[in-house]
């Protein structure tokens, strides 16, 4: 009976370390995938100037104009010839930067945290299919000036955010874990850019025991206590996202570093 008890306490003793041992190889895990889906980006980027995609766009072929001109570009089923359909639903014509990404990508699933799943997340406004858990940076395509930004004019890759976690908008907190299928704390809704956590708290989820993943411009992961989850003494452009990353150039606009760091 004694020993009973003791082999019942172990049991239940070890349930605890279990379920961090679970959430340790997650996070391992969705670092593993941020950093395949940066070097797939790089690469891109290599072949193409040195820009990035841009963040979604409409073929020719699904007629009209796109819904977002600041956003979603228009381009003609030859150009740019790397679309394929990975990560977002064809319906519509409507392609995202990951199907941009088809030809760099050995597997489709790294586009999923383990811990923060998407499932058939839609865009709520315009309206296609997005499966990946991660966002990618909004400011390196029609922010600035027209088209891509040329990643060798940023003084700090390092200070300057690539890739976030995203995948489906909460509905209370971006402390909500991912509890199994159907969600419960999650809306339809994806998010495939990244603006700021202080200024959208819900789109950009801290999945791994209330910190997130990022990936900086130069390649190095971080998992971070997100700095910001809302709007106040925060510069929501050029900010500290968490650690010593920021949403643009390390915080400084036009990389001076001789004064302190917009936060």
């Amino acid at each position: 009976m004694v020993l009973a008890l003791g082999l019942l306490g172990l049991a239940v003793g070890s349930v605890p370390l279990l379920r961090l041992r679970s959430y340790q190889m997650g996070r391992v895990r969705c670092q593993t995938n941020m950093r395949r889906l940066s070097m797939a980006l790089l690469l891109y980027a290599q072949d193409h100037d040195s820009r990035f995609p841009p963040p979604d766009y409409r073929t020719a072929s699904a007629g009209g104009t796109a819904s977002s001109p600041s956003r979603t570009r228009v381009i003609g089923d030859d150009d740019p010839p790397d679309g394929g359909g990975t990560a977002s639903s064809m319906s519509g014509g409507h392609r995202t930067w990951v199907d941009l990404l088809r030809m760099y990508i050995d597997r489709q699933r790294i586009l999923e945290c383990p811990w923060n799943r998407v499932g058939e997340g839609k865009h709520k406004e315009k309206g296609f299919t997005f499966r990946c858990s991660y966002a990618l940076n909004a400011r390196f395509y029609d922010h600035f000036f027209p088209g891509p930004f040329p990643i060798e004019n940023v003084e700090l890759p390092e200070g300057t955010a690539l890739l976030v976690e995203a995948g489906r908008r909460r509905t209370r907190s971006p402390f909500d874990q991912w509890e199994g299928w159907p969600p419960r704390h999650e809306t339809p809704w994806i998010t495939h850019t990244y603006w700021d956590t202080g200024a959208d708290p819900l789109a950009y989820p801290s999945p791994h025991n209330r910190r997130m993943n990022i990936i900086a411009l130069d390649g190095h992961a971080r998992t971070i206590t997100v700095a910001h989850y809302g709007p106040a003494n925060h510069d929501a452009e050029y900010g500290r996202l968490g650690g010593g990353v920021f949403n643009w150039n390390g915080g400084f606009p036009n990389g001076d570093t001789s004064g302190a760091p917009r936060e």
